[in-house]
């Protein structure tokens, strides 16, 4: 998120939605690969696209003025920005640009008329529409979009796994339970570092069975295992003597209360996430996020490390010393089980 520095800024940001639609519509539809194979006129593009009267030519004339498309004797094509940027990158990149484009059509489909309903608790619903889906139903309802944010994670956590496992001092540690832990690449890192380490990683179980590949792939099945569940409803495995809880996002003493159940005695516990500094301020990798979110759920935050701090003692556990911060900002909080 740039920050707005001149009067160009702040008009450019006013008008810039209808580009951003219309870029995300091309990365979604297929339509930027589609013209990479070959060129078509507006007429083609439209027919192909089934997309009525004139749309379609302004659509594609917007897309040029942005630099995304343009002409040569055969029709449009991709840029040579869109080729370097969209198209010749590696199938990961793809994913998160995908990704992306359909996440912000899905949640700023009811954002544009914030300003008329800035007072209503969910301006989702004071319009008479469906609040977005949360991150289990998303991956419930579909196996795809399971499949390519996990893939996608996988990609973006690796430097997190290797900076977990290098701080993180499991010796001794003979069981591992990785909450929320998807494609299991922060698993990956510890199980490479620590040859007696098994891990149990928990998540929706369309995204276990992508994680299950991707460990497969590594050649780590042996060590890894995958428990479908909602960790947040379901009942979890037990018998842990360490539980990692990275980039969760979710918090609350039930939740700790849970882990502390599926470890044993003097267990203990690591929290990873980009805390906020004070109440009321959001981490600045989720300020959008807690934003948007904050519109169908006028409650909606993230612990600070004191609140957090409190939730663990709560739940049952006795603070370690020592927050640490990771390179990326990450705050790693640990704590041990006591027993009742």
């Amino acid at each position: 998120m740039k920050k707005l520095t001149t009067k160009e800024d702040i008009s450019n940001l006013l008008t810039a939605s209808t580009s951003s639609i219309a870029l995300g519509a091309v990365i979604e539809t297929g339509l930027l690969n589609i013209l990479a194979e070959k060129p078509m006129s507006g007429e083609e593009v439209s027919q192909v696209m089934n997309i009525p009267g004139k749309r379609g030519h302004y659509w594609l004339q917007l897309l040029t003025e942005l630099g995304i498309l343009e002409m040569d004797s055969h029709g449009y094509v991709p840029s040579p920005l869109a080729r370097n940027v969209i198209l010749d990158v590696e199938d990961f990149r793809k994913l998160r640009l995908k990704h992306s484009a359909v996440d912000e059509r899905e949640r700023l489909a009811g954002v544009f008329n914030f300003a008329l309903y800035v007072s209503e608790p969910s301006i989702w619903k004071a319009q008479g529409l469906a609040e977005p889906q949360g991150y289990v139903e998303k991956m419930n309802d579909d196996p795809e979009r399971a499949y390519s944010f996990t893939r996608l994670l996988y990609n973006l956590h690796q430097n997190l796994g290797s900076e977990l496992a290098e701080y993180l001092d499991l010796a001794g540690v003979n069981n591992m339970l990785d909450i929320g832990g998807g494609s299991g690449v922060e698993a990956m890192a510890f199980a490479r570092k620590y040859p007696l380490l098994n891990i149990t990683t928990v998540d929706i179980e369309n995204v276990c069975v992508v994680g299950r590949n991707i460990v497969e792939e590594n050649q780590l099945s042996d060590r890894i295992s995958f428990y479908p569940a909602n960790f947040l409803v379901d009942e979890l495995p037990q018998g842990f003597d360490f539980v990692l809880h990275c980039d969760v996002g979710v918090y609350g003493v039930e939740q700790f209360r849970k882990l502390w159940s599926s470890l044993k005695p003097e267990g203990r516990i690591a929290v990873i996430f980009h805390f906020p500094a004070s109440e009321n301020v959001a981490p600045a990798p989720f300020l959008e996020w807690a934003f948007l979110d904050s519109l169908k759920d006028p409650d909606f935050g993230f612990p600070t490390v004191t609140q957090l701090q409190a939730q663990l003692i709560q739940a049952g556990f006795r603070l370690l010393p020592e927050e640490h911060v990771l390179p990326e900002g990450q705050i790693v909080i640990q704590a041990q089980k006591i027993d009742e």
